[in-house]
């Protein structure tokens, strides 16, 4: 280690110690559950309601779904992609949107995003549309 990691790794490792010193054992364990990961519950509670929402679809509604997601992949060939394309696929995906009666908000894209997120790659029509129907910002 070089001496500014190591003086990084003395500060880092002092100032949890002296919190922790100070900090009665049921403190220190309350603490330790705390910081241990206070997402990962939450997140395997929105995927498990994101796929039941998933699965409730009827058939037509999941292919659609799909094809909606697939709006929001990076072209295979971005030099042809062109502004008319993106424009219609804009337009697509509002109609899937109403024929579905889908929340914009539901997070439907890999990692949980939702398709605001992933409509700032996209084009300026699909994030105007998206916020048109209601996409929180936030």
């Amino acid at each position: 280690m070089t001496s500014r990691e190591e003086r990084t790794q003395e500060a880092t490792g002092s100032s949890t110690g002296a919190i922790f010193q100070s900090a009665s054992p049921e403190e220190r364990a309350e603490a330790a559950e705390a910081f241990a990961s206070p997402s990962a519950a939450t997140n395997a509670q929105d995927d498990d309601r994101v796929r039941a929402e998933i699965d409730a679809l009827s058939d037509d509604e999941k292919a659609l779904l799909t094809e909606l997601r697939a709006m929001f992949d990076p072209p295979s060939d971005p030099d042809e992609e062109t502004a008319d394309a993106r424009k219609e696929q804009a337009e697509r995906a509002k109609e899937i949107i109403e024929a579905i009666r889908m929340d914009v908000d539901f997070p439907a894209l890999p990692y949980g995003e939702t398709f605001l997120s992933g409509a700032i790659c996209h084009s300026l029509d699909m994030v105007k549309m998206l916020l048109e129907k209601g996409a929180d910002v936030n």
